[in-house]
């Protein structure tokens, strides 16, 4: 790996190719953050309410008029990552620079592809 750059492989037709990729150039250190407290740090007592929050978030995707459309999600011959992906979109917990910014983690809101807009899930889309 040459230094700002990473090489992945990239299988085309049988032959295996490479796939470069240039890194940011932010510096900034990575920090380990707990997305569901304000501040970003664990505790047992945040866990245990956000524990208990999903409990009811996945009641009310299992157990109201909504049921329906959860569970055909679910059943669907996909990847589970896909439907993972889809579940995590309905609640708006893609983890776009806007949503970060929102959690005081510091990043740039505008999307980084167009810069046109506010990274938001719905534009992400």
């Amino acid at each position: 790996m040459k230094s700002g750059i990473l090489t992945l492989p990239k299988p085309l037709d049988n032959d295996t190719k490479e796939l470069h990729l240039r890194l940011g150039s932010s510096r900034i250190e990575d920090v380990i953050l707990w997305h569901y407290e304000e501040i970003g740090r664990y505790t047992v007592n945040n866990g245990y309410w956000v524990g208990r929050n999903m409990e009811a978030k996945a009641s009310t995707s299992s157990g109201s008029s909504q049921s329906f459309w959860w569970k055909v999600l679910w059943k669907l011959k996909i990847p589970q990552k896909v439907k993972i992906f889809v579940w995590k979109t309905c609640f708006d917990w893609i983890p776009t620079t806007f949503s970060l910014a929102q959690r005081d983690v510091p990043v740039m809101v505008r999307c980084p592809a167009c810069r046109a807009s506010d990274d938001s899930t719905f534009h992400a889309l």
